[in-house]
């Protein structure tokens, strides 16, 4: 089951943020930071964040953002993070994040792959259609 974040759901995200911190050196959260963006973040229209649960149990979540290119008037919806506890990996979390994307942000998706935790993300963002453009998978995902 997917979520849209609470203000409740603060202390959960931070959480599951130190367990993605602990399995990648590529991250390093200021969790003072994280407490005070967040609340923002959940309120903004230009935020989606999602929890991911299984049985009422938070297993990952999302966090993505509109954005607007600085060159031009195109705007793209892109990811700041996906996570996914290691026991509910390959289980389809993932997936329901995913296809709840797909289905209801209709422009262009731009997802990276940062973290360097999980090697099938590959394998999930071609699942969906997202061309490979160095470490950027991106998905034109117009309304039609």
């Amino acid at each position: 089951m997917l979520k849209h974040a609470a203000q409740s759901d603060v202390g959960t995200i931070i959480e599951m943020m130190r367990e993605m911190e602990s399995e990648s050196p590529l991250y390093s959260m200021d969790v003072k930071k994280t407490s005070e963006s967040l609340p923002a973040m959940i309120e903004s229209d230009t935020y989606l964040i999602l929890i991911a649960e299984r049985e009422d149990h938070p297993v990952g979540f999302f966090v993505g953002h509109l954005c607007e290119a600085w060159y031009n008037n195109d705007i793209t919806f892109g990811d700041d993070m996906l996570y996914v506890r290691p026991d509910f990996r390959a289980c389809g979390v993932a997936i329901d994040i995913m296809d709840f994307i797909v289905r209801t942000v209709k422009m262009r998706l731009q997802f990276g792959i940062t973290a360097g935790i999980n090697k099938s993300a590959k394998r999930l963002y071609s699942r969906y259609g997202f061309n490979e453009i160095g470490t950027v998978h991106r998905l034109e995902n117009a309304v039609s």
